[in-house]
């Protein structure tokens, strides 16, 4: 049994049941079913399979934690794709994370690598409060995600649930050019000015004088996962 985790900040368990070489692997058969479409400025981008990644913390009786990748080569760039990881209710529905009330944003991002794997370009739902957000609880820096078919099947394994859904999700996010992982002094110098002049207030960054780029990122889902159940 495997559960396949997203890059890096999530850090999952792996677990892996083998059989021979000449056997079919009923989990490889069930993964490789999973696909994911997403739009990016325009450009569709679509995976299948081990380009589809799905990290969980586990499950309840009434909810889990979700977190939605796609990876994939194109034209000569390594393109990843990432919802964060959620909460969500097990049950059809559309939601927004976190939620409207708090001021906090998710953890969306996507990253444009080169052919050597030195990242070029990271957008990130965090970029996008700190240099688009129109207020603290601004609902553009929530990750809006709809369920829009959800099931729960036996597993192969009694500590595991098996959750077969679809769905799709949109969110914002941003990059901006660090210079030795500084903003440039224009930009920081602009907010401080600023904000001594008029306090506090959004967006917190002037994202033309930093060099900002926000872009919306949608996407559609269809996966069955084995997710572990919460003691």
């Amino acid at each position: 049994m495997r559960v396949k985790s997203l890059s890096s900040p999530f850090l999952l368990l792996a677990l892996l049941s083998c059989t021979s070489a000449e056997q079919t692997n009923p989990e490889d058969e069930l993964l490789a079913a999973n696909k994911m479409t997403c739009i990016v400025d325009g450009e569709t981008l679509t995976g299948t399979g081990e380009q589809v990644g799905v990290a969980s913390f586990g499950m309840t009786e009434d909810t889990m934690s979700l977190g939605l990748s796609l990876n994939i080569d194109k034209n000569g760039q390594q393109l990843m794709i990432t919802t964060g990881l959620t909460k969500l209710p097990i049950r059809r529905g559309s939601y927004y994370f976190p939620a409207l009330d708090l001021d906090s944003y998710g953890g969306g991002g996507y990253t444009v690598k080169n052919k050597d794997g030195e990242t070029l370009k990271d957008f990130s739902q965090a970029n996008y409060l700190m240099f688009y957000a129109q207020a603290a609880k601004d609902p553009a820096t929530k990750l809006q995600i709809r369920l829009t078919s959800i099931e729960q099947l036996p597993a192969a394994q009694p500590a595991f649930g098996r959750v077969k859904m679809k769905g799709n999700f949109k969110f914002k996010a941003a990059y901006v050019p660090y210079v030795n992982g500084n903003l440039p002094e224009a930009c920081t110098t602009e907010a401080i000015a600023r904000s001594i002049k008029r306090g506090p207030q959004f967006p917190k960054f002037n994202a033309s004088i930093c060099g900002a780029e926000e872009t919306t990122i949608s996407g559609s889902f269809e996966v069955t996962q084995d997710l572990m159940k919460a003691k």
